[in-house]
């Protein structure tokens, strides 16, 4: 049919991949949105976009929408580097809701800026014969029409089916099934696009429709007020918000219910399908939301739900649709999101396997989170309070740091602006920001071992100078700061520095930090062990083999003139590893090395004092004056080398 094997995809919108699984065309994807996660196949691909929105309640998404909106904030970005790193010959979006999913407009944007530009799809569906024409547009794109075709035709006889099946359990109804379809809680939000199609065409009809949009095909979602729900007093509610699964809608709502404050524990309540227990819990993310092939699955599971005594379509089908129904008194009584800030307490006996504040949580809340994870669960409900808590799976599947400090964070609060506010240690190596599996590739990797104070900054500088003499190498090498730190007080030793204090400087620098968190006690071995053990993840991460490890790798040191140290370094990673070590300020001149340190403006503290015998204080600046005045004394080593004290770069 013209379909090329090597045809390489980039699908930004969930449906338009599902539909890509569906006519053939999965391995046809080489990347993919962050909301593209069905089949579960495709989540090893490369992730392009991110969401600035972290779901916390509709109202808070609800006024952040707004916000965003005001200030001209765009609510997804899209990784540029790696969507052109990517190569794709065709791009799949979508232009149907900016709130939803990324837009046509932001690709565009990136495509024009691109050498070989690939082409655009861009798919806007508004009812459910626009989705099955999606299915044609995508298989002629990709040069699967044929495949396409037969996909298409299997669809419209499952809906056909459904519709007859509908039909047939309405005959036996004194009147349709009067629905309420929910597809937002606070403010309340009535399901548009498709939703009014489907449950229509499954027998069912909605009186809280306003009488100007009863008969418009296609129409948006729009709000509606509690009084209109209530004098609707419909025989069914669908409760299935837009981009929340089924356990996210449970918490929602529950909250809702439960929270004194609010109107929804009293006038919600009352409702006769609530007290009839007529009320559907639905994934609204996976099946009503996502314009693809799967609302064939949603309009065969309203037919049943609407007219239970119907003939059931596919009962394995039907088995695995995602929802419950909603009982009352089933509900959490309490079903908010905790952050790491709500629970400082000592743990009795600390586990270091999974992120969290010095100190960690108490056994309890640790036990928890170890059964969650194991589990494979994006929530577990937190033992003192009821409150249902998001895991580290749920935050490592996201991909990124939400900014919002949640109490299993993986990324040591990375996004979180305030200082004070990042809690967490990061347990296992770690890059920061977050970047995807095999995102990128370089044809060099240099680490540049990262104390965080002036000799590491030296180094940094001294490297970043060499590299940027020669114009390809610079292209081609990515730098990353390498620190380590005790994984049980989250500081690094000697210079006495908290990991959050590395961050900003990372941030400052705009460079990558890779984070490798040591045991207390660590010999020289075990030191080595995790050095290599990180970088090995790091190469992972950006799709270069282990095996070039020698060839793609090189470290720098800020090692000013201890041989000893030198020696070390060199028979430890190169000599033994073939990892290429670099000394720039290794027998430089002190006046040559002030004039490096201070080359552009920055504050340089003393951050720990070993020697007894000096008389510099922590806090003290560290400038060109003092150096000299060092120096002139012979009191300590002008540069703190032998250890007599230590410094932080101030950027």
């Amino acid at each position: 049919q013209g379909a090329s094997a090597s045809m390489r995809i980039v699908s930004l919108l969930p449906s338009a991949t599902e539909i890509l699984a569906l006519i053939g065309a999965k391995d046809m994807l080489v990347g993919r949105s962050h909301e593209c996660d069905f089949p579960p196949e495709i989540l090893k691909l490369p992730t392009v976009t991110n969401s600035q929105l972290v779901f916390q309640s509709s109202a808070q998404i609800d006024q952040a929408v707004r916000e965003s909106s005001k200030a001209g904030i765009d609510l997804y970005a899209v990784d540029a580097d790696l969507l052109t790193a990517l190569k794709p010959d065709l791009i799949i979006t979508q232009g149907l809701c900016s709130v939803c999913s990324i837009d046509g407009t932001k690709v565009h944007q990136i495509v024009r800026r691109m050498e070989v530009r690939p082409k655009i799809l861009e798919l806007s569906p508004n009812t459910l014969e626009d989705v099955l024409q999606n299915v044609e547009q995508v298989g002629e794109a990709v040069g699967l029409t044929d495949r396409a075709a037969d996909v298409k035709l299997y669809l419209k006889k499952r809906i056909e089916l459904a519709t007859k099946t509908a039909e047939e359990g309405r005959k036996k109804s004194v009147h349709p099934v009067n629905v309420a379809f929910l597809e937002w809680l606070n403010p309340l939000y009535i399901g548009g696009h498709w939703t009014p199609q489907l449950i229509e065409m499954a027998g069912g009809e909605q009186k809280l429709h306003n009488t100007a949009r009863q008969k418009e095909v296609g129409f948006k979602s729009y709000a509606i007020s509690q009084e209109a729900v209530t004098q609707s007093d419909p025989d069914a509610i669908i409760i299935a918000p837009c981009g929340l699964d089924l356990g996210a809608t449970e918490t929602e709502i529950a909250n809702l219910v439960h929270d004194q404050d609010s109107e929804w524990s009293r006038w919600f309540c009352e409702l006769r399908a609530v007290k009839g227990k007529r009320v559907a819990l639905v994934d609204g993310s996976q099946m009503f939301n996502r314009p693809g092939p799967r609302l064939v699955d949603a309009l065969e599971w309203l037919s049943s739900f609407l007219y239970p005594d119907a003939q059931q379509l596919n009962p394995i089908r039907s088995s695995r649709f995602p929802w419950k129904v909603m009982e009352l008194a089933n509900l959490p009584k309490k079903a908010c999101l905790a952050t790491s800030s709500g629970d400082k307490e000592q743990r009795d006996s600390r586990s270091d396997r999974y992120s969290s504040p010095v100190g960690g949580f108490g056994q309890d809340i640790e036990d928890c989170h170890r059964l969650a994870m194991e589990a494979g669960e994006d929530m577990y409900t937190d033992p003192r309070t009821g409150f249902m808590v998001f895991t580290e799976m749920a935050a490592l599947k996201r991909g990124s740091c939400c900014g919002r400090g949640c109490r299993h964070c993986p990324y040591g609060h990375w996004n979180v602006q305030k200082f004070q506010d990042r809690k967490n240690v990061v347990r296992r190596p770690t890059l920061l920001p977050p970047v995807q599996a095999k995102s990128k590739t370089f044809s060099s990797l240099t680490f540049v071992f990262w104390s965080g104070g002036k000799d590491s900054y030296m180094a940094y500088l001294s490297h970043c100078s060499a590299i940027a003499s020669t114009s390809s190498e610079a292209h081609d090498n990515e730098v990353i700061l390498l620190t380590t730190f005790n994984s049980s007080t989250g500081i690094i030793p000697e210079q006495d520095l908290p990991i959050q204090k590395i961050m900003d400087q990372a941030k400052a620098l705009g460079v990558k930090l890779l984070l490798v968190p040591l045991p207390e006690n660590c010999d020289n071995d075990v030191y080595v062990t995790h050095i290599l053990e990180a970088v090995d993840h790091v190469l992972d991460t950006l799709g270069i083999s282990t095996s070039k490890r020698s060839q793609a790798v090189q470290f720098v040191f800020g090692d000013l003139h201890l041989q000893d140290i030198q020696q070390w370094r060199r028979q430890k990673f190169e000599a033994s590893e073939g990892i290429p070590c670099k000394f720039p300020l290794f027998d430089k001149d002190y006046n040559d090395l002030m004039d490096l340190l201070w080359q552009k403006p920055v504050t340089v503290k003393i951050s720990s004092v070993c020697s007894s015998q000096s008389s510099l204080k922590v806090g003290q600046t560290f400038d060109r004056e003092l150096a000299e005045q060092l120096h002139a004394r012979g009191e300590v080593d002008a540069f703190g080398e032998k250890g007599e004290f230590h410094t932080e770069v101030v950027l």
